[in-house]
């Protein structure tokens, strides 16, 4: 569980948000974290093991690599499309810029986000996403 909280008037608000059902509001008072969430809060496969991986499957079956779960950035959602994502979805970091800036700001982060995907591409001489992906990821253990 991750929480913020921010005041309505005289009540405290409180932002929680966890793997399992996204983000959402409550009061602070109704607000309890149990031990058990807080168990099973690193519980899971990181979405870039599980992208690289999955991907594997893509050899023999015919399906939409859809990755997400912790992308919250545009540096997230070029290396989602870099270990084999088709698509990238996320949803808290879009709701907390519409809530914030709009439409308007929605469709400048996404556009960001398409910017810095390009930017990525031509510094790694890539043509398309597709030869992003071939063999342009280095694992920071085989640098040093």
């Amino acid at each position: 569980i991750i929480a913020k909280t921010k005041k309505d008037g005289d009540e405290a608000l409180v932002e929680y948000c966890n793997k399992f059902d996204g983000c959402a509001f409550g009061k602070a008072k109704d607000f309890v974290v149990s031990q058990k969430e807080i168990d099973l809060w690193d519980w899971g496969i990181p979405t870039s093991y599980c992208l690289k991986e999955v991907r594997k499957l893509k050899k023999s079956h015919k399906f939409v690599l859809i990755g997400s779960g912790g992308i919250n950035s545009h540096v997230d959602a070029a290396k989602a499309l870099a270990l084999g994502a088709d698509i990238v979805a996320s949803a808290r970091i879009i709701l907390q810029t519409l809530n914030k800036s709009g439409i308007e700001g929605v469709k400048k982060l996404i556009t960001n986000w398409f910017d810095f995907v390009k930017s990525v591409m031509f510094l790694t001489g890539s043509k398309s996403i597709s030869e992003l992906r071939n063999n342009k990821i280095i694992l920071k253990e085989k640098l040093y």
